[in-house]
């Protein structure tokens, strides 16, 4: 079988978090298969200098709205105790290193579960989690409704995009967000 179609179907287990497949296959798999596809996540995640280490997951713990103001609670994934499935996944633990996003003046947003949504190649990343598009068709469809509800101007509504394992939230405000590390 070809090193691409390999490379492909890893993908997609990837893609779709079938962990347990990936986990029986890895260690079989040629080494150049496996740079490939440890390459393919570094592309996509990216390195990053705020935030967090070069390759830091996040997990969507809790999401609070009033109305105007929306703030998002993330942990940072650390690795966990060994188990028959995995090996050693990445979970949630006391000491992980949590963040809260602030977004004040809130036009409209929407969170997808992970496997369903993906990041545009025109995004640009702000940080480990944190990612902003200038020109997105979320923000061309909802931008015209929030200058008349929110009095929220065109050229002040910004795109932003925080990213976690579990969840992909788009939110649509006038400023850019806050982002501080909370105690543990």
């Amino acid at each position: 079988m070809p090193i691409a179609v390999i490379v492909q179907i890893l993908r997609d287990l990837f893609r779709y978090q079938d962990h347990r497949r990936i986990s029986a296959c890895w260690p079989r798999l040629p080494t150049g298969v496996r740079r490939t596809l440890q390459a393919d996540v570094a592309s996509r995640r990216g390195p990053t200098k705020a935030w967090g280490s070069m390759y830091s997951y996040y997990w969507l713990e809790k999401l609070e709205h009033d109305g105007e103001l929306l703030v998002l609670h993330l942990a940072q994934l650390v690795r966990g105790e060994q188990d028959e499935f995995i090996g050693l996944p990445l979970v949630v633990k006391p000491e992980s290193p949590r963040f809260s996003v602030h977004f004040g003046e809130v036009g409209a947003f929407k969170t997808v579960p992970e496997m369903f949504d993906e990041v545009s190649e025109g995004a640009e990343k702000v940080g480990s989690f944190l990612f902003r598009e200038s020109s997105s068709a979320y923000m061309k469809e909802m931008g015209e409704q929030l200058e008349l509800a929110r009095d929220i101007g065109p050229g002040s509504l910004q795109h932003h995009i925080v990213y976690a394992e579990n969840a992909v939230t788009h939110v649509l405000s006038a400023h850019a967000p806050v982002v501080s590390e909370r105690s543990r």
